[in-house]
Parts: C-alpha cells; structure tokens; sequence
C-alpha cells in the first residue's frame, strides 16, 4: 500500500518546524551574535549554539580531536565576548566532557560536548569566540 502524498507534507513541516524552533526564543538582539569557534593544536572547535532554556541562556557545540595530537585532557575552552568594535568584554572559561579524546574507527570518545551557562550577557555583545586553549593559563 503507498502512503497517501499528504502524510510526507506532514513529516516534512513538522520536521522543518523541529528545526528552527530554538533560534525562534531568542530575543533579536542576541540572535544578531556572531559565533566563532577556533580550534587549538589538539582540538577542533565546531561552530556552537546560542539556545535558550527557559529563563537561561546557554552555549552549546561539540569539539574533536585534531589528527596527530598527543592528548586533549589538558585542554579547556575560553568563551570570549566581544563588542562592535573587538573589545573583549569577558572571558569565562568552560570544560568540555569526556576530556580524553581518542581518534579511529573504532575509537569511544572520538568527539566531546559542552554547555555553557551565560548567566548575563555582557551589555553590546556582538560576537562570542569559543576558543580550544591547550594547556594552562599563565599567571598574572
């Protein structure tokens, strides 16, 4: 028996609709924010989300490891805001999980999620970096 045309325009708008429903919640202001991700000598950044949830906002993506790298396990991530003009704002840093990357076919941990809580968004933010830094911060 074929399936009647009607019931594929349904699966279709109600897929469609599944996937545009996050950016639809955000206030407009911060759906005009850039996203950036740069990756490090261990670690690909992928492009992350701004999404909300509830009254939070939250940054989200995922991270793998770049090919040849020796370990991701000291490797954390530095969310950056910035203003029109390129001035840092912020800075807040974030773990991704599990931090032990492995590469292969057959490999468990191949790729690595974070979520971010932004608690308050600096005021005139107008892109986010999400920057893969390996190895420690220096000290002041």
């Amino acid at each position: 028996m074929k399936p009647p045309p009607i019931l594929f325009a349904i699966i279709a708008v109600g897929v469609a609709g599944c996937a545009t429903s996050h950016p639809l919640l955000l206030s407009a202001a911060t759906r005009d924010i850039a996203l950036v991700p740069v990756s490090s000598a261990s670690v690909a950044v992928r492009l992350p989300l701004l999404r909300q949830r509830g009254a939070r906002l939250e940054l989200a993506g995922l991270v793998t490891k770049v090919y040849g790298a020796k370990t991701t396990e000291r490797t954390h991530l530095d969310i950056v805001f910035f203003d029109a003009g390129s001035k840092p704002l912020r800075t807040q840093v974030a773990q991704f999980s599990p931090q032990r990357l492995t590469r292969g076919h057959r490999a468990p941990n191949r790729q690595a999620s974070y979520v971010v809580a932004i608690e308050v968004l600096p005021t005139d933010t107008s892109r986010i970096e999400v920057r893969a830094h390996d190895g420690p911060h220096a000290p002041p």
